[in-house]
């Protein structure tokens, strides 16, 4: 088993949390990004069919901690591609939750998915992250088809942010550049000022079906998730209300749609 440090600090739900408020606010960038509860969406929140009726661009964030390395004898050091401190994400890729796979699957179908990762792994730094609205700017973010398709062993991606990326295992590693976290949010924008965006309600239809293809599809390797019904989801939840509950229960990330800011 690979050494883990006894860090970070703070929880997923934390994390989750703080980048998901950093994001509504969208640094001024011009964009509205709003998380998607089906709760709300069932008390009859009008906002939500606001939101819908506009132009816009589904997102799925998947939040993952980021663990601080610091020791030279680390495999990523010795290799001589990353000197300390850097951070590791790790990846569910077995049998037992083979998120990863999941996530692939959702991206491939033509969606927009990431991992989110913290670039600081200390409670202090997140919360200094939080009240100066840099939680998103201080994150690592990749897309799992950025990773590629993985085996049942121990995978985790390795970055300095700014930097490089390595992804590691027993028996594969890929590499790539980091993406800048404030590019990201200006490449929605420019996409949400193009015009070619259709509102999120047309996209709707689409997107359900493309997250319930994949939920029929695999539901059966989690044994968790054999008896639940097909049909009853169908009959029971709005598109947008099954969309935003299978992101967060199956795929296990947040459903979250980008708008322009209104004027």
């Amino acid at each position: 088993m690979a050494y883990i440090p006894r860090n970070p600090y703070f929880s997923e739900f934390s994390f989750g949390y703080a980048v998901t408020e950093d994001l509504v606010g969208a640094a001024g960038a011009g964009v509205t990004i709003a998380p998607v509860f089906p709760s709300l969406i069932e008390e009859g929140n009008r906002g939500y069919d606001v939101m819908i009726g506009r132009p816009g661009i589904p997102l799925f964030l998947q939040f993952k901690l980021a663990h601080c390395m610091k020791r030279g004898t680390a495999r990523e050091t010795k290799a001589g591609l990353l000197t300390p401190p850097f951070y590791r994400m790790y990846l569910r890729c077995g049998a037992i939750s083979n998120q990863h796979s999941l996530l692939l699957d959702l991206e491939r179908d033509g969606n927009e998915v990431y991992y989110v990762a913290p670039g600081f792994h200390r409670t202090q730094d997140l919360d200094d992250a939080y009240q100066r609205h840099q939680v998103w700017n201080r994150s690592f973010h990749l897309r799992p088809t950025q990773i590629g398709d993985l085996d049942s062993s121990d995978h985790h991606v390795s970055f300095h942010l700014p930097g490089t990326w390595h992804v590691f295992s027993d028996k594969q590693r890929r590499s790539g550049e980091t993406p800048q976290p404030q590019e990201w949010l200006k490449t929605i924008q420019a996409r949400l000022k193009s015009g070619d965006i259709r509102p999120v309600s047309a996209q709707l239809q689409k997107l359900d079906h493309s997250i319930m293809k994949i939920f029929r599809e695999r539901k059966d390797e989690i044994i968790e998730w054999k008896p639940v019904s097909v049909d009853r989801l169908e009959t029971d939840l709005r598109p947008i209300q099954r969309v935003s509950y299978l992101a967060r229960i199956f795929f296990d990330c947040q459903f979250m749609i980008a708008t322009e800011t209104a004027s």
